[in-house]
């Protein structure tokens, strides 16, 4: 746990529909996390270890390469960490309609690719300096757009894509189990983009702190000082469980109580452990429970272009943390890996790369 060294490395082509591209910065998720800790199951770590960790980021293309439009050198872009498998391995799927079956038009969508390469999980992640990226992954960052709200951009797709899996319309009434980053964006979409009323929006957490800074956009509640109030059972159209982990018990109970007949769950949050769910509450309102993870290259548009909303933009930089970590060498990398591990630490933690790519 928390060990990191610092590894050279060759690179001598550039591959055709590749991009050469350097680290600008990347945000700390708590997927990074649990490799970092060592907290995910053994074998995933001996089949995973070493790993260049993170995968949200903002890079800079250095060299583009050959077949390559629209591309030029200093473009900041803004990194997809989930390259599908038609992209990463086209003499195996020659195209979008011999690929996987989750990748294939009618399939579950390109998150769930069968073969996907996924940066920081089963492929190096942006811990470099400089690193080889399929042009096909690779989004321009808008010029109005600051790098420090870019960077939110991928875990924004994987809200957006949850929220268009959960179909919600703008005069639904969304609850959002967890105040958390993953949680305040939600609520934040919900309310800027989707257009949801405050009214309709409910937040829950056990810290008030985390609550406070979502007053303006939604109702909030603290669970910890008061029980789910007998107006908010069972008047919700969706809920997005956004805690996971061992308190994943706990949000998924309170998404049961508090959604109406018909009403569908999306989980977000991860857990490693079982988690019991009350099945009789479940059936006897025909509740649906949907996982869902990831993103895709098509969920990325919409993100870009909601990012040059500066209401938005304001809204977002309430969640980024206002200590930047510069990316010095290995101890302050992990020193900002504790930093976003720590329960009082509320918003997404960055490392900036840009000193060690100038030296």
């Amino acid at each position: 746990p928390y060990e990191m060294r610092e590894r050279q490395e060759e690179i001598s082509e550039l591959p055709d529909n590749c991009l050469l591209l350097e680290t600008r910065l990347t945000g700390i998720c708590h997927a990074d996390l649990r490799y970092v800790s060592c907290s995910r199951p053994p074998e995933i770590l001996r089949e995973r270890l070493p790993l260049c960790v993170f995968h949200e980021g903002v890079a800079q293309v250095i060299e583009v390469g050959d077949n390559v439009q629209n591309f030029f050198k200093g473009d900041i872009v803004v990194v997809v960490p989930n390259i599908p498998c038609y992209v990463h391995n086209p003499e195996k799927y020659p195209d979008i309609y011999r690929a996987c079956r989750s990748c294939r038009p009618e399939g579950a969508g390109e998150n769930l690719c069968e073969d996907v390469r996924f940066l920081a999980s089963n492929a190096p992640g942006l811990s470099r300096t400089l690193f080889i990226h399929p042009a096909a992954c690779v989004f321009p960052a808008p010029c109005d757009v600051p790098e420090e709200v870019a960077v939110l951009t991928e875990p924004l797709t994987v809200i957006n894509r949850a929220i268009r899996q959960a179909k919600v319309n703008f005069d639904d009434r969304v609850a959002v189990l967890g105040g958390g980053f993953m949680g305040f964006i939600t609520a934040a979409i919900l309310s800027q983009i989707v257009g949801i009323s405050r009214d309709n929006i409910l937040v829950t957490d056990i810290f008030n702190f985390k609550l406070e800074k979502m007053k303006n956009f939604a109702t909030v509640l603290n669970t910890k000082e008061e029980m789910i109030r007998k107006e908010f059972q069972s008047s919700f159209n969706v809920a997005f469980e956004c805690v996971g982990g061992k308190a994943a018990e706990m949000t998924i109970d309170q998404a049961l109580s508090l959604l109406s007949a018909g009403g569908t769950c999306l989980l977000v949050g991860v857990s490693e452990e079982e988690v019991p769910i009350k099945t009789r509450t479940l059936l006897e309102k025909g509740l649906t429970l949907k996982g869902t993870t990831r993103s895709a290259a098509i969920d990325y548009p919409d993100v870009l272009q909601w990012l040059r909303r500066e209401e938005f933009r304001k809204i977002l930089s309430r969640i980024i943390f206002p200590k930047k970590f510069t990316a010095k060498d290995c101890e302050s990398i992990i020193s900002a890996c504790k930093t976003a591990e720590k329960p009082e630490t509320h918003g997404k933690v960055l490392i900036d790369w840009r000193q060690k790519a100038e030296k």
